[in-house]
């Protein structure tokens, strides 16, 4: 792993880990930093002076220098990675006002990180250029997220919006069997089992498995002995360090034995990134002179994701929405992992990077 795919990966995991800080009382949740990391790149791009500190001390844009970020992004972003068994795709667009002049090096910045540009009205047709991104986003989330942007979310004051989607589709390198099993506080739930070699760490705070897609994507499931002792110490701000340590950890024939479950989780996330300390972009005070000479701020960020893990595999799909209006606004003997407590979960792509985050503590498996 080169430097500045360290860098990112940082960059990615602390951004993950401070935003599931803001959601920690969800009783299941999942969403894409990732997603959310791109979309706010398409905006920084454009940002100036305090506005563009804070994006970088937000998100850690100041860790890479701009070409650094250009060229990960394409790295990460662009050909969509697909074979027979598995899509990884990230798609970037962003929605202008017709009747406004975005700058040529800033529409030549956001092309470098694949983004389509399109012109729409949104003075006169808010209404239908909504219908139009969302049928887009339905098209590259695999028919998952219909409605990204709900009624009103965009009007005739709408300048831009930035959107991001990732789809992911994987099989597991060996399928699951069905089963079930007794999780606590649930009952007995649809689950699935396997006997096969797998990299696991087991201690006194918590239990983690890596369990591997083809194409070198992977999942990592960390169960806490105590998830609210867990929580209540913030020992999830140490997941980037047990993804690592799972795996560097042996792989040994061990009986995996978890829940099948699919969650769907978002909304606007405004509050979670002003909890972060994201104000400055929602505020008059907002300096994007880079994207157009008109004044613009940020009104809302709308943030969706799902997730369906089954025998075969799992399908995660996310997508990010930033609306822009107009001013006026070790172990020797191999033991059997049985994921039976409420856990959390880590989707790492081929480059390590973090690109779905959440946590379960009620399965429930939806077709």
């Amino acid at each position: 792993m080169s430097l500045s795919t360290e860098k990112l990966e940082q960059s990615l995991y602390d951004l993950c880990l401070n935003f599931y800080e803001t959601e920690v009382d969800a009783k299941d949740i999942v969403f894409s930093t990732h997603s959310i990391f791109v979309a706010f790149l398409l905006l920084y791009v454009g940002s100036m002076a305090e506005t563009k500190k804070q994006l970088e001390k937000v998100f850690g844009f100041d860790k890479l220098d701009t070409p650094e970020l250009y060229e990960l992004i394409a790295l990460i972003a662009a050909p969509p990675k697909e074979n027979n068994t598995t899509k990884y795709e990230l798609f970037n667009s962003i929605w202008a006002e017709q009747s406004v002049q975005f700058k040529d090096a800033y529409i030549a910045a956001v092309k470098k990180l694949d983004a389509v540009v399109d012109k729409v009205d949104f003075s006169n047709s808010p209404e239908s250029a909504r219908a139009q991104i969302n049928a887009v986003v339905m098209e590259k989330t695999g028919g998952l997220i219909t409605e990204l942007l709900s009624s009103g979310s965009v009007t005739s004051d709408t300048i831009a919006v930035l959107v991001n989607t990732i789809y992911f589709k994987g099989e597991w390198t060996t399928p699951f069997e069905t089963a079930e099993l007794n999780f606590k506080d649930v009952g007995v739930v649809a689950a699935m089992e396997i006997n096969d070699k797998f990299q696991a760490v087991f201690n006194e705070e918590y239990t983690a498995v890596k369990v591997p897609y083809n194409a070198n994507f992977s999942m990592v499931v960390v169960m806490p002995k105590n998830m609210a002792a867990f929580e209540q110490a913030k020992e999830y701000k140490n997941v980037h360090n047990i993804v690592s340590d799972v795996f560097n950890a042996p792989s040994k024939k061990r009986l995996l034995k978890m829940p099948k479950y699919s969650i769907e989780w978002g909304g606007s996330v405004k509050k979670d990134l002003i909890n972060l300390g994201l104000t400055i972009p929602f505020t008059p005070q907002a300096d994007f002179k880079g994207v157009t000479d008109t004044g613009i701020a940020v009104s809302d960020v709308i943030h969706k994701a799902i997730i369906k893990v089954d025998e075969k595999g799992t399908v995660a799909t996310a997508a990010t929405a930033i609306v822009c209006d107009c001013l006026s606004l070790e172990i020797e003997i191999p033991e059997d992992v049985i994921i039976n407590k409420p856990f959390f979960f880590v989707i790492v792509d081929p480059h390590s990077l973090p690109i779905f985050f959440g946590k379960c503590t009620t399965p429930k498996f939806t077709e």
